[in-house]
């Protein structure tokens, strides 16, 4: 850092080189963090705060009337504000250079930033808590969406109105943008709070992630397309009914779904699951085993060896939902080349009442 020597012997820096943030609307807690150290390490900051007045500009006598000889102290005084004022106005942007170079000291010229843009004023915090809780993290990196959120953020902490870490995070995750869906809802669901460091972590993880694969963010962007296809009817896009064979509905809302005229190409008779009844062709003498059953039903009462009335009130429950009820109970013989197998609980059933 370059450096000069006042005629005082303060060693103090020179305008070049020591502030790398030019002062704009946005960043004067920045270009504050940069100027008052080095204020405060040449014991300086008395003259833009006015607490080091400036002297007399002529020697007074013992009788306390003034000389026509200029005091050295003065001169000094004069010199270091003016180096002091060169500082500030080298640090600023031309916008804001241009509000403040009617003043000629550094202390008034110091007041004007701060009043301009450390105000405490309810309008200037309104603005910038809008501006925090709408700022978008699309077609921004990671690292200029946070950039963006902390300088608002240490704006309204200069204003006094500091904003913790846990509504940064629920900034940050609301409106990063629909490009990092997937790791928000990941930071959601965590069983406890995501910090807010970890999050600007995760985040950038994820950025990277999708650079490597060929997706940036800004690949999520929405731009508006000037072509857009032809109006077509809603209702006739859809495929027509499978009961009733019309459009506009889908089966569920059929008003002929309870219909029995419209039947299918598949016979009722087969999509009744197990529905057993009593048919007009003679009963057949051939007998088929279901090894895993433990109880057994026919319709034909001679099947069964000693029926005896059953007094209970179970019922057999079919696929089409209906109740048989059983009428009789025994049991019955079936034999199979050289072996005769025994059919326990053999029930009767009244196939009429299906």
């Amino acid at each position: 850092m370059d450096a000069i020597t006042s005629s005082t012997g303060v060693v103090v820096p020179s305008q070049s080189g020591f502030m790398s943030i030019k002062l704009d609307r946005t960043n004067y807690p920045h270009w504050l963090a940069q100027i008052v150290p080095i204020l405060k390490s040449k014991n300086l900051m008395g003259f833009v705060t006015g607490t080091t007045s400036c002297p007399a500009e002529f020697k007074c006598n013992s009788d306390g009337t003034f000389t026509i000889e200029v005091d050295p102290r003065y001169v000094s005084w004069h010199q270091q504000d003016q180096m002091i004022l060169s500082w500030i106005s080298n640090s600023l942007s031309p916008s804001v250079l241009s509000t403040v170079a009617r003043f000629i000291s550094s202390h008034a010229t110091w007041s004007s930033l701060e009043k301009r843009y450390a105000s405490q004023s309810k309008n200037r915090i309104l603005q910038l808590r809008h501006d925090l809780l709408t700022v978008k993290g699309e077609g921004l990196s990671i690292s200029d969406f946070v950039d963006k959120i902390n300088q608002i953020a240490d704006n309204l902490a200069l204003a006094e109105k500091p904003v913790d870490d846990d509504e940064l995070v629920n900034i940050i995750l609301n409106n990063v943008g629909p490009a990092y869906e997937i790791t928000v809802s990941s930071a959601q669901a965590r069983d406890t709070p995501i910090c807010y460091d970890d999050l600007v972590a995760l985040l950038l993880n994820a950025e990277m992630r999708l650079k490597m694969r060929g997706r940036g963010p800004s690949a999520f962007r929405w731009t508006p397309n000037t072509w857009s296809p032809p109006q077509s009817d809603p209702v006739s896009s859809r495929p027509p009914c499978q009961i009733c064979h019309r459009s506009g509905h889908s089966v569920i809302d059929c008003y002929q779904c309870m219909n029995h005229v419209y039947k299918g190409r598949i016979p009722p008779q087969k999509l009744t699951a197990i529905a057993a009844f009593a048919s007009s062709n003679p009963p057949s003498t051939t007998w088929i085993s279901d090894s895993g059953a433990s109880n057994h039903i026919t319709s034909d009462l001679t099947n069964l060896a000693l029926p005896n009335a059953y007094q209970g009130k179970d019922h057999v429950a079919v696929g089409n939902g209906a109740g048989l009820p059983i009428v009789h109970i025994g049991s019955s013989k079936f034999t199979c080349s050289s072996s005769i197998f025994a059919l326990q609980k053999y029930f009767a059933l009244s196939f009429h009442c299906c």
